[in-house]
């Protein structure tokens, strides 16, 4: 067995013609650490590591501005006898940064308001951030959305690029050609170039078609208008003027030039992991680095996700092809899934990246995409995106090449979808046997998880999926978007368990949904959860054989809601259940009354409860909920979330079971 351990060494002040064998230059300048991550890429790349039990690339705390992605191919691998770390010295914090410092701010004055003007840095860029946190471009309106005032041109599905406004809500830009309407469809949003303006009629018309086209759901059709320069004078703005070549900064109180640090994007990739089927990039490990500083792009060129209908009969069974086209569609039909990944990852096995941080993006955090397997996600903080947090799998079905059997686990996912508002916290495609366990997501515009990726019965890569330990809170936080859950299921998921996750204080008087099974989600087991404070509890679109045991839902407007289904099969199972509210609605049913089996669950609330609009003994009299009981269930402290249970709660007269009621989100520090 291998015993030597090769370490190199990467420091700021390092150079590249150094051996990396000291952590620190020597007295006499003569060797050191490294500069940059690619020179000690080249050097493991050389080594034999049939006589090495692991290499160490071990890089010190500071910050490492990356003129192009650091590549990784399966030529860069470890093995499974000697893996290679890429790793922080213990107690400093490396960055990774595909960002660039601005320097040559000067001071003046505007407005009476101080703004800081620097010559702009030779690219196009979308994200700024100052001392850490994002600064946003100027909008109109400043806060809350307008909304459409005409029918627009287009069917529901294939979107508009033509949107009737009305002459009060129309502005003489300054820089039209940098303005961006960021337009609100239901479940999407769509980037918006202006085009031209009929300032007569009130119309605005776009150089890329939105994704949708919702004038006509009350909902829907809201948009703002986004990087509008004469909208600059709030603290904390910044604008990048083009024909001017020139940024402008707007501090905050107490931002001075000598302790404020403003980085701009560059690269869309910081890491980009890249293996083949042939050679997989295996048994790297990244501990305790931080990767910050990502851009994103829609490019003529961009793979754009969008819907393919035909709708058959029955409806249920309609066919939903998923199309790849770079056309003139500016977002994605859903979840915002085209955006590209800080930390790029395809065929790769084995690796792990391991107490790291993965902020300040323009999209995505982490993708894991086509052949990745085995691969660990643990212990990280994945926050401040402009898209969502994780993406595991593909949006097309590849049966012998699909991603597979990853797990993410004690993982905080925050502060998504900053720029991308569809974007959701963790995205599973077609991809099995992944794991989510013990992570907490939160403040997110939309969906917290979101696994499965066929709307109806067809074949689908989402099966054997294990969500488990996860605790998911303030979804939907500023109300934006619609027809979204805590966590949010679609497709046939043979398999998947949905256990012991606690979600909470999800919606904004938006109809949000604590659980959804949408369109097709089948044989999926939800057991031992709490969804407490959501529009809805629990909502279900169509599909067959869930079952819903021994959950709790408290604090809602609806319990249960189905929407609709012609199959002739169970759609659901509902069985030693909790449901608590000062609502009544315990079911709504859009379609009828059959389909589904109720029995030995709990329903309470004070003013008596219905279903459809029927009382618990009508409900019962149609052959539900056979040995169910309506009772206070008898909680120490529901308004406290203390959902335990008194020793005489009616809940065990009905079989109910009780689990622990905390435990859930990361472990240990």
């Amino acid at each position: 067995m291998n015993q030597v351990e090769k370490v190199i060494y990467i420091a700021p002040e390092g150079r590249d013609d150094w051996s990396g064998s000291l952590c620190s230059p020597a007295p006499d300048f003569g060797d050191g650490p490294l500069a940059s991550v690619e020179r000690a890429g080249q050097i493991v790349r050389s080594l034999d590591k049939s006589i090495l039990a692991a290499v160490h690339v071990v890089i010190r705390g500071g910050t490492y501005y990356l003129d192009q992605p650091w590549r990784l191919s399966g030529l860069d691998s470890g093995t499974m006898d000697c893996p290679v770390f890429y790793e922080a010295w213990p107690g400093e914090r490396p960055v990774i940064s595909g960002g660039v410092a601005v320097s040559g701010w000067q001071e003046t004055l505007r407005n009476g308001l101080r703004i800081w003007v620097a010559p702009a840095q030779g690219h196009v860029f979308h994200n700024l951030w100052a001392n850490g946190e994002r600064r946003l471009r100027p909008r109109f309106p400043k806060s809350g959305l307008l909304r459409t005032v005409g029918p627009s041109p287009g069917s529901f599905y294939e979107g508009t690029n033509e949107f009737m406004v009305g002459t009060e809500n129309l502005r003489h830009f300054a820089d039209q050609d940098a303005v961006e309407m960021v337009y609100f469809a239901v479940w999407t949003e769509s980037r918006l170039p202006i085009r031209t303006i009929d300032w007569e009629k009130g119309i605005v018309h776009t150089g890329l078609r939105s994704a949708m086209n919702a004038c006509d759901v009350a909902c829907s059709s809201h948009y703002y208008y986004d990087n509008v320069f004469e909208e600059l004078d709030t603290p904390g703005q910044w604008y990048l003027n083009r024909s001017e070549n020139k940024l402008y900064y707007l501090p905050l109180e107490g931002e001075t030039l000598d302790n404020t640090q403003i980085v701009a994007a560059r690269l869309v990739h910081v890491l980009e992991v890249a293996g083949t089927r042939d050679n997989p990039v295996a048994h790297i490990h990244f501990t305790g680095l931080t990767f910050q500083h990502t851009e994103w792009w829609r490019t003529p060129e961009s793979r754009i996700f969008r819907w393919d209908i035909r709708k058959l009969d029955p409806p249920s069974e309609r066919d939903i092809g998923v199309v790849l086209l770079a056309d003139d569609k500016a977002a994605d039909h859903q979840a915002a899934i085209s955006c590209e990944a800080a930390l790029d990852f395809i065929w790769t096995r084995s690796c792990r990246i391991t107490g790291c941080t993965i902020s300040e993006t323009g999209s995505y955090g982490i993708a894991l995409g086509i052949g990745c397997t085995n691969n660990q996600i643990s212990r990280c903080l994945i926050s401040d995106h402009g898209g969502g947090g994780v993406k595991i799998g593909t949006q097309q079905f590849e049966v012998a090449d699909a991603a597979g059997y990853n797990v993410i686990s004690d993982c905080e996912i925050r502060d998504c979808a900053e720029v991308f508002h569809s974007a959701v916290g963790v995205w599973i495609g077609h991809s099995a046997y992944n794991q989510l366990i013990h992570n907490a997501i939160h403040d997110m515009s939309y969906s917290g998880i979101s696994a499965g990726w066929v709307w109806g019965y067809g074949p689908s890569g989402a099966f054997n999926n294990l969500i488990e330990d996860n605790e998911i809170y303030n979804i939907a936080v500023n109300g934006w978007m619609h027809d979204l859950a805590g966590i949010y299921m679609l497709g046939v998921s043979p398999g998947t368990i949905v256990r012991h996750n606690y979600i909470h204080h999800v919606g904004k008087d938006n109809n949000v949904i604590g659980i959804y099974t949408d369109e097709g989600s089948s044989y999926i087991r939800w057991e031992n959860n709490i969804v407490d404070r959501a529009n809805a509890a629990y909502l279900h679109h169509f599909g067959r054989s869930n079952l819903i045991v021994n959950n709790i839902f408290a604090h809602y407007e609806h319990g249960l809601i189905r929407g609709k289904d012609e199959t002739p099969e169970i759609s659901f199972s509902v069985e030693h259940n909790i449901f608590m509210s000062d609502f009544q609605e315990i079911v709504l049913d859009w379609k009828g009354r059959t389909g589904y089996f109720f029995r030995n669950n709990l329903y309470w609330c004070k003013d008596g409860v219905t279903f459809n609009k029927e009382n618990f003994e009508a409900w019962q009299a149609l052959g539900h909920d056979e040995d169910s009981l309506v009772a206070d269930p008898l909680f120490i402290d529901a308004e406290k979330s203390d959902f335990n249970l008194a020793a005489d709660s009616p809940a065990f007269a009905i079989g109910f079971k009780p689990f622990p009621t905390t435990g859930y989100g990361p472990r240990g520090d």
